[in-house]
């Protein structure tokens, strides 16, 4: 079963800003995220992603997970960790 058919799929984005968050392992995104992203279609969407870590920092995660997928423009990836203020996380 894959994880990707019980999410929110990007077509039923109306917006053109798609936000899409994902724990961080190791600086990999955890794996059921990868079929999430291949199976969407994020044409004419700005891909906006983050991840969680207590630790791990975003590496090149946010890039590996543009490369898997059908378009899109990909913003540079934010982490965010246990110690982010509100403040932080709004900007």
């Amino acid at each position: 079963m894959c994880i990707a058919e019980h999410c929110i799929c990007a077509d039923s984005c109306t917006g053109s800003r798609f936000p899409i968050g994902y724990p961080i392992w190791w600086g990999d995104a955890a794996w059921p995220i990868n079929g999430f992203v291949t199976a969407n279609d994020f044409t004419n969407k700005k891909v906006i992603s983050f991840c969680t870590s207590a630790s791990s920092e975003v590496g090149d995660s946010g890039t590996d997970l543009a490369e898997k997928t059908n378009g899109g423009n990909w913003l540079e990836g934010k982490r965010f960790s246990t110690g982010n203020t509100e403040t932080e996380i709004a900007q």
